[in-house]
């Protein structure tokens, strides 16, 4: 099963890897835009908008809680929009997303949880460090293998497959898109940088450490997510679009927290 993964698709380590530098690059890139070129606070708002919606589209109402989660089957119309709004916000194939996710769940509050503050401090919110805890030096064989196991459904499903193989060629799509309505007002550069670069930073810059360093105790390694609800967990929580209660999702990974219930109710 790993060589058909590695073989069907834009292997894991390549996808976090393309993404690591990404997230220092498209920031800077962005910020150099509007010092020395320009910045419109209407467009900026509406950019940011888009993010949130992409973002608590694509990652997590389809790549979080319906593709890795499994809390509802979707027909393939939703499986295709699902994979179109991952790729863009989150930059990474549903099946690569599903096994990094499944190995934070897997490992919660251990040196082997991508996402752990506890052990990993602020490197738990850039994918260079996601990387090598999926490394194959970090993880055994057998661990390896029970998160791709955990996902054979969407290693088999051709929608998936087709979209670990073109994942890129849709952001590439996504971005020439933004560029053509920037064109038509003079300013391509401009249409990629609020289509897409805010998008980008939304996800990886602004919401996703906040989901991730929300419960500061964490930090401390005081209240682990597996062992209580987080006390702070409201902090941010209009810009993390519907992962302000990730603790309670750690508690009732079945959906049963609000986020998974409204789920459930919509696409059931």
């Amino acid at each position: 099963m790993a060589d058909k993964l590695k073989n069907d698709g834009v292997h894991p380590m390549t996808q976090l890897r393309i993404l690591a530098p990404m997230q220092i690059a498209v920031p800077i890139l962005t910020l150099a835009y509007f010092i020395f070129v320009d910045f419109n606070l209407a467009l900026f708002l509406g950019a940011m908008l888009l993010g949130y919606l992409w973002a608590a589209f694509g990652t997590v109402v389809g790549y979080h809680r319906i593709f890795c989660h499994k809390l509802v089957k979707v027909n393939n119309f939703w499986k295709i929009l699902f994979n179109i709004g991952g790729s863009i916000s989150q930059h990474l194939s549903s099946i690569v997303y599903s096994m990094s996710h499944t190995q934070h769940h897997m490992f919660t509050d251990t040196p082997k949880d991508p996402h752990s503050p506890r052990y990993r401090g602020l490197k738990a919110v850039l994918y260079y460090d996601h990387a090598h805890v999926m490394d194959k030096h970090t993880l055994t064989p057998r661990e390896k293998l029970k998160t791709m196991v955990a996902h054979k459904d969407l290693m088999k499903d051709p929608i998936h497959q087709w979209f670990g193989k073109y994942y890129l060629y849709v952001i590439a799509t996504y971005v020439a898109i933004c560029a053509g309505i920037g064109a038509m007002y003079g300013a391509p550069i401009g249409g990629i940088v609020y289509g897409y670069f805010i998008t980008f930073c939304y996800t990886h810059v602004l919401a996703q450490p906040l989901i991730i360093l929300n419960h500061l105790d964490w930090m401390k390694g005081v209240r682990p997510y597996k062992n209580n609800f987080a006390s702070n967990k409201y902090l941010g929580w209009p810009l993390i679009f519907l992962e302000h209660n990730h603790a309670d999702h750690h508690q009732y990974p079945d959906g049963r927290d609000w986020t998974g219930r409204m789920i459930k109710r919509i696409f059931a």
